[in-house]
């Protein structure tokens, strides 16, 4: 975890993911004013093994990948299989982004933004795949139970997490715990 050559890869099933939605997948992920997101839950820049692109510069990419079978054109959505979205894996689609952790929070914060930005890019307008609109939708009540680990690691990192989304301590587990603690500082 504590090194430049370890990452944390977690892949997705790409059998139910169209040409378009891979496409808002990789825009909502290389959208300059979503790096601020990116870094934050990848817990390292883009580097030559995950890299992040300007992917509004040129839409070859894109014509790249059209004319041929499903599976195909998928796989041809980038040709370098080190960026942050690699779609060269015949069933899987490899988000590289994030850095390797002990921590479980920080995994599974990592596959929940993977199982996210699944759901969040497959619905979602290519106008409207900010950071704001990833942030509403992972507060959404349908999707809160997949996201717990994911809003207390942005809101960590300094994010506004829509009041609907934020995650409420219960008051007796609480109380429970001060209790132990004082149990532990009185001699028997």
């Amino acid at each position: 975890h504590d090194t430049r050559t370890c990452g944390l890869h977690v892949h997705i099933c790409k059998s139910d993911a169209s040409l378009l939605h891979c496409a808002k997948m990789v825009l909502f992920i290389n959208e300059s004013s979503n790096q601020k997101l990116i870094r934050a839950i990848a817990r390292r820049d883009g580097a030559n093994y995950s890299k992040i692109l300007n992917k509004k510069a040129s839409y070859e990419w894109i014509k790249n990948s059209k004319g041929a079978d499903k599976r195909t054109s998928i796989q041809r959505l980038n040709n370098d299989r080190y960026e942050a979205l690699n779609f060269q894996n015949e069933k899987t689609i490899e988000f590289r982004i994030f850095k390797g952790t002990l921590k479980y929070e920080s995994i599974m914060a990592s596959l929940e933004f993977a199982y996210a930005t699944w759901w969040f890019c497959k619905d979602t307008g290519t106008n409207d795949l900010t950071t704001d609109n990833f942030l509403e939708f992972i507060s959404e009540p349908e999707n809160k139970k997949h996201t717990r680990f994911l809003r207390a690691y942005l809101k960590e990192k300094g994010f506004s997490i829509p009041i609907k989304g934020l995650i409420r301590t219960n008051p007796r587990a609480e109380v429970q715990t001060s209790q132990v603690s004082e149990l532990d500082s009185v001699e028997l």
